[in-house]
């Protein structure tokens, strides 16, 4: 099955950039940093041809109601771009249930009759390289119904894939019981599915999802995995916001460990792994964009100050 349309086609283009303005445990930490990071990540829609020659910046702003941060996006909202305008949108805060999964289902849901090519990025990246948006459009074709853009890891699926199946089965093994006591037999027997299928799908040869959900498809294979799954994947389990450096009590911080990692595991799984892994249920495959070391600028690595 081959990608009907193409950008010499009159083809939309979008790129959704998620984003949140509460504390995080490393670089952007708060609001103010959150919003330095994206007055550089707009800066470099203004500067960077993408390669196609319409491409407007969805942000999707899982609303915890800093108004800092929510006056900066209302400020930048119909903001000219290199070959397009910036579109805010404030989704609920809910409970923090979704994480920025749910930030791209909420815009896809939105969007989705409007635009035919979508890139999803978190906030705390940014893509460099010229063309890199015509370029994945290329890339999409026949069974390749993702193209990844954040994939070193990926690089030698070989050796890289040995440690990811031990990474993944130790999480499987030494988190099942807290899952269950935490979140359920049900919630416990779909991360242990959705580790199960990974680890096969890298035995089969194949990459089994995208590293940071950063990349770019075709509306058509989003529409399959909504029609097939209901919505594009993402955590439905509430934040865990308690920050544990503020517990003095030792039995309650390593409650308060076991539960954060618990949660963190949950929406890696049912997030970064789901969000993509999704597609080989639907027959399709993921590549990996050539990388290159000017490809990806990760702020939290290499923070903007």
């Amino acid at each position: 099955m081959t990608t009907q349309t193409s950008p010499q086609n009159n083809s939309s283009h979008c790129k959704v950039i998620t984003t949140y303005f509460g504390k995080r445990f490393s670089y952007p930490e708060n609001a103010n940093d959150t919003i330095e990071i994206l007055k550089d990540s707009i800066q470099n829609e203004i500067n960077l041809n993408p390669g196609v020659d319409n491409l407007d910046i969805i942000i999707v702003n899982h609303n915890c109601g800093v108004k800092i941060g929510n006056d900066y996006l209302n400020s930048i909202n119909g903001l000219k771009t290199y070959c397009g305008r910036v579109k805010v949108i404030h989704r609920p805060w809910n409970d923090g249930r979704g994480i920025s999964l749910e930030s791209m289902d909420y815009a896809f849901n939105m969007f989705n009759k409007v635009y035919d090519y979508w890139f999803f990025q978190e906030d705390d990246y940014k893509v460099c390289e010229e063309n890199y948006y015509l370029n994945g459009i290329k890339m999409l074709k026949d069974d390749i119904a993702f193209i990844g853009y954040d994939m070193e890891t990926w690089k030698d699926l070989k050796d890289n894939g040995k440690k990811i199946k031990r990474k993944l089965n130790l999480i499987k093994y030494l988190t099942t019981i807290p899952q269950l006591f935490i979140y359920g037999l049900n919630h416990t027997k779909r991360v242990n599915n959705i580790i199960n299928s990974t680890i096969h799908i890298i035995n089969q040869g194949h990459i089994p999802f995208c590293t940071n959900m950063t990349g770019i498809t075709h509306r058509k294979y989003l529409q399959e995995v909504v029609n097939s799954k209901g919505e594009l994947p993402h955590p439905k389990i509430k934040h865990n916001r308690q920050n544990g450096l503020q517990i003095k009590n030792p039995f309650k911080i390593i409650k308060w460990g076991i539960t954060y990692i618990t949660w963190y595991v949950s929406v890696f799984v049912f997030g970064e792994i789901e969000f993509t892994r999704v597609y080989h249920d639907l027959g399709y495959i993921i590549e990996c964009y050539p990388h290159s070391p000017g490809l990806i600028h990760q702020y939290k690595n290499n923070p903007i100050r």
